[in-house]
C-alpha cells in the first residue's frame, strides 16, 4: 500500500484541489457546524467502530507500536441526507483505554462536538494535508459512496490533526467529497 503523503500546507499538494474543497479543508475548524450552516439537516453515519490496524502513516503520526490495534471510528458526515465527509478517528489502545467511556457513548453524535471541542483539557495540532487517490484504502468507503451517489473522481482531499486528551493522542482525518456545498463562513 502507498503511505499518504501529508504537508502542512494544502497549496504544496502534489494535485491542487478546487477552489470549494481547498476552503472546507482550511476553513472550518468543527465540520459539523459548518455543515449545519449550509444543510437543513447534519446526521452521523457511524460506518465501524471496532480495533482495527492503522495505517502505516497514521502509527508514524501517533508513534504507536503497529502490534497494538488502535480503536478506529469510521463515519460519514451526511448533510440533508448524503454523504459528504468521510471521518476517520483513530484511537490508541492507552487513549481509549482512559477514555473508554466517553467513545462508548458516542453512539452517532459528532466526536468534535461531543468530547473535543468547548473541553478545557483537549490541545490540537496543526492540521496536516493529503492528496488521496480514489483507490487508497483510506477512500475505500468514500469511493463507494461516490458510486452509490453517481460521481466518481479519481482524486480526492483530506485532512487530519491529532488531538490531544490531556497527554493522550487520537488521529481525527476527514475525506472530503466532491459534492460538498460551498463553504459559509
Amino acid at each position: 500500500m502507498t503511505q499518504l503523503e501529508w504537508v502542512k500546507d494544502p497549496l504544496q499538494l502534489e494535485v491542487s484541489p478546487s477552489s470549494l474543497i481547498l476552503e472546507w479543508l482550511t476553513k472550518p475548524y468543527m465540520l459539523s457546524k459548518a455543515l449545519k450552516r449550509v444543510c437543513q439537516s447534519f446526521s452521523v453515519q457511524v460506518l465501524e467502530q471496532c480495533f482495527l490496524p492503522a495505517f502505516e502513516d497514521e502509527i508514524i503520526a501517533l508513534q504507536i507500536d503497529s502490534a497494538h490495534l488502535p480503536f478506529v471510528r469510521q463515519v460519514f458526515l451526511q448533510g440533508d441526507g448524503v454523504s459528504l465527509i468521510q471521518g476517520r478517528v483513530v484511537i490508541p489502545k492507552i487513549t481509549y483505554q482512559h477514555y473508554f467511556k466517553q467513545f462508548a457513548s458516542l453512539s452517532d453524535n459528532p466526536i468534535g462536538e461531543t468530547m473535543l471541542y468547548h473541553n478545557p483539557d483537549v490541545s490540537r495540532d496543526a492540521f496536516e494535508y493529503a492528496h488521496v487517490r480514489a483507490s487508497h484504502p483510506f477512500a475505500h468507503q468514500t469511493r463507494n459512496a461516490l458510486l452509490a451517489q453517481g460521481n466518481m473522481t479519481e482524486d480526492l482531499w483530506a485532512r487530519r490533526s491529532i488531538f490531544w486528551l490531556k497527554s493522550y493522542p487520537l488521529l481525527v482525518s476527514e475525506i472530503f467529497f466532491p459534492t460538498l456545498p460551498p463553504y459559509c463562513p
